[in-house]
């Protein structure tokens, strides 16, 4: 069926056939007006009509209405066409009445007056004027488009209500009553074709005419309708794409497409040792399109050796489904990396692998985790400790990873999650290290803080093992000056939390841990002779934890415990217990040197836990407490 494109005409012909069938009850001149009646319907779908519709329509109201009153038939129809709203109201009112008129004279059978007619006569004769106006273009629903400066023949494109059509001729009429066009430039070699006008608002009847110049540069930004903007995003050079098989290159890439649409493929970058990769590869664009590219930097995987491990490689992979964000730090058996999932943060903490170590042993090593995970992911529910939400081991990936497997050491290392500190840690804080009655008042409540989470894992039939500056955490960021940072610790010394129960142990469990700055040489002696894990190892860690916060120096038998160590993993256990002796008797004879202005209670209480003169953190606590800076 096709589409009515001029419904004034349609309906007005309509509502002429309802009263020409009301009227040929009495008046058999009414049926005239059925000459005119098929051509002004089809005039309202095809133009080619309209002249026929044009004479039938006069002729049939002359002929319904013959009377020396006929002109004002004429006169209503006019009054109808100037005003439609107000002309068709008196027609309609003129038609109910004489309808009324035409059914009171019907019943009481009173003889009917000719000029009952007039009003369909009007309506014929107002039929007669819209071909008038239809003649001139007017009332259809039709949009014309005339275009010049074309060569003959030469393909357009015109973009109506978001429906483009090609186009050949030079001139096109779209059926619509309204809508939004736009004409775009078109590129032929070197050459464009520019039109005066691209784009506009047009309604049923206008003619829009657009002319076409050429020229050989164009500012396609003019143009964001008929363009697609393409732009790379997370990458610090130019980027490459293919748009319909054609190859472009730049930071932002603007294109002048042929068609509606364009197919585009973003391809890989290398810049150094990063693979930029989009996000997304492909895709279809179409015309007046942003169209975004967001790289992802990957390291180049070609260069990853297990045992020459460079923690960035994790950036922005996933593990575990943590993605990872940077690499916080660095320690003798780890490294610690910020990741992300589900908009919060955490601190993943991945074992090293030591080529030092045998396999079978770095797999009992993580075997002796593994067994006591779900304990210590348990034990991390206190206020004072940095929580575990998981502890991931996969003995047959390790097996893997210590044969030198470097992409499953990448997506499936032995990993810690655990709680993210914002704060940072005890080591950062020393930045702000002075001799006076403020820092000390900070040693005491950072002290405090660390012995109340020790007497929680005492209690639970845990050593801790692995007391150092690097694993007392802060949870939020602190000021930037140490009045401030005391005044929020006064406030809130719960956000100081001891972490890192990786190398944790139950009391009389296997050692796996030495840190030679803080662990005392009972730790180390304890490891190698196969003994198990005491309560006053940790007391002698947070002692030297003490006086490195009233010093700013380390143990001062670290560089013994190093040696141990070292003759201990070459297997020379006679000298490394040698070496484990010299540091116990260096510690006997070792004149602790505080500042002279410290408080003498607290230089007591800290050389009392290095000495082994305090042996659980009940009693550390206790002194503590008593003591005023």
């Amino acid at each position: 069926m096709q589409k009515i494109k001029n419904k004034k005409l349609f309906y007005s012909s309509i509502a002429n056939i309802i009263l020409i069938l009301i009227f040929s009850l009495n008046f058999k001149n009414s049926l005239f007006g059925l000459i005119s009646v098929p051509f002004t319907i089809l005039s309202s779908i095809d133009k080619k009509y309209v002249k026929i519709a044009l004479v039938t329509s006069f002729l049939s109201s002359v002929l319904e209405f013959p009377t020396p009153f006929y002109p004002l038939s004429i006169l209503l129809s006019i009054v109808t066409l100037t005003n439609l709203f107000a002309g068709v109201l008196i027609i309609g009112i003129t038609d109910i009445s004489v309808l009324l008129v035409f059914l009171a004279y019907k019943i009481t059978n009173t003889p009917l007056n000719d000029y009952l007619l007039l009003p369909l006569s009007a309506t014929s004769a107002f039929l007669g004027f819209l071909c008038i106006r239809a003649l001139k273009g007017l009332d259809y629903d039709i949009i014309t488009f005339n275009i010049h400066g074309l060569p003959n023949g030469e393909t357009w494109y015109l973009t109506f209500n978001s429906k483009t059509f090609q186009v050949k001729e030079n001139h096109v009429e779209v059926i619509a009553d309204k809508g939004t066009w736009i004409i775009c430039p078109i590129q032929k070699a070197n050459m464009y074709f520019i039109p005066d006008n691209h784009v506009g608002e047009a309604k049923g009847g206008d003619i829009i005419n657009v002319k076409f110049s050429t020229t050989y540069t164009i500012d396609l930004r003019k143009y964001p309708e008929c363009t697609i903007l393409f732009v790379g995003k997370n990458i610090p050079t130019d980027f490459l794409i293919k748009i319909n098989g054609k190859k472009y290159k730049g930071k932002e890439i603007i294109v002048l497409p042929e068609t509606q649409s364009v197919n585009w493929i973003a391809e890989d970058l290398i810049i150094g040792d990063l693979l930029f990769e989009p996000k997304v590869k492909s895709g279809i664009a179409l015309r007046g399109q942003y169209v975004e590219i967001e790289y992802e930097p990957k390291l180049l995987r070609k260069s990853l050796d297990v045992f020459n491990w460079d923690p960035k490689s994790w950036i922005n992979e996933k593990i575990y489904g943590y993605r990872v964000l940077e690499v916080v730090g660095e320690g003798g058996g780890s490294y610690v990396l910020k990741g992300e999932k589900e908009g919060k943060y955490y601190a993943i903490k991945v074992l090293k692998i030591e080529p030092s170590k045998s396999q079978t042993k770095a797999i009992s090593d993580f075997i002796d985790l593994f067994k006591e995970s779900n304990n210590l992911i348990e034990l991390s529910n206190n206020e004072g400790l940095v929580k575990l939400y998981g502890i991931f081991i996969d003995i047959n990936q390790i097996g893997s990873i210590m044969r030198g497997d470097s992409e499953t050491y990448l997506k499936y290392p032995p990993s810690i999650v655990m709680e993210f500190m914002e704060g940072g840690t005890l080591k950062d804080l020393m930045k702000f290290y002075k001799t006076d009655r403020e820092w000390y008042e900070l040693v005491k409540i950072i002290l405090t803080r660390i012995s109340l989470a020790l007497r929680h894992i005492h209690n639970s039939g845990y050593v801790h093992l692995d007391i150092k500056p690097q694993n007392v955490f802060f949870s939020e960021k602190l000021p930037d000056n140490l009045s401030n940072i005391l005044s929020i610790l006064f406030l809130k010394p719960q956000i100081i939390k001891l972490g890192d129960l990786g190398s944790s142990s139950k009391i009389g469990g296997k050692i796996t841990q030495i840190t030679p700055e803080y662990s005392s040489p009972k730790q180390l002696e304890n490891a190698i002779l196969g003994l198990g894990a005491t309560i006053d190892m940790d007391i002698f860690s947070l002692g030297m934890i003490g006086y490195y916060l009233l010093t700013g120096k380390t143990s001062p038998i670290s560089t013994l415990l190093d040696e141990a160590l070292n003759l201990y993993n070459n297997n020379n256990i006679r000298n490394s217990l040698l070496k484990v002796d010299e540091a116990k008797k260096f510690l006997s004879t070792w004149n602790i040197d505080f500042p002279p202005n410290a408080p003498q209670s607290l230089k007591q209480l800290i050389e009392d836990c290095i000495k082994g003169k305090i042996n659980n953190s009940d009693e550390f606590f206790n002194r503590l407490n008593l003591i005023v800076i």
